[in-house]
């Protein structure tokens, strides 16, 4: 029978009844563990490209005239607004109901209304078709400069 000294002597592990393992010599040395991604195959990863497309391109400079120049002229809710219809736009035109927009910036949908206007004043914002019941959501002309 061995005693709780015993078990702290001894380098192997007891799996209470099942049978006893041997040591594992320490890494690095010879006939040392591996690990998993030592044994498995690896895997060759494709090549990343060095180069976005003119599309990305142009939606990064998009983003960075609006952090540079618009972002702060705006309020911190208008600047959510636009954050959320900028994200979600494509080829420049975001589609969204101004309850689903509310509820990405975590405010009331009679703000994202208060606030829209403002955006569309600025020339931030176009509204280019307006959403309802039974219409789908708004459709917003989305852009990082005041239109001239």
């Amino acid at each position: 029978m061995r005693t709780k000294g015993d078990r702290a002597m001894s380098n192997s592990f007891d799996l209470s009844g099942s049978n006893t393992l041997p040591p594992l010599p320490p890494p690095g040395e010879a006939g040392g563990s591996t690990t998993l991604s030592d044994s498995a195959p690896r895997k060759k990863s494709p090549p990343s490209k060095s180069r976005s497309s003119p599309r990305t391109a142009a939606r990064f400079t998009e983003f960075n005239n609006f952090v540079d120049v618009t972002m702060r002229q705006l309020s911190h809710t208008q600047v959510m607004i636009w954050l959320v219809l900028f994200r979600d736009a494509r080829n420049g035109v975001a589609r969204a109901s101004q309850k689903w927009i509310a509820e990405r910036c975590g405010v009331t949908d009679r703000t994202v209304r208060r606030q829209l206007p403002l955006l569309e004043a600025r020339g931030l914002v176009e509204v280019k078709s307006k959403g309802g019941l039974g219409r789908g959501p708004s459709a917003y002309i989305v852009r990082a400069l005041p239109a001239d």
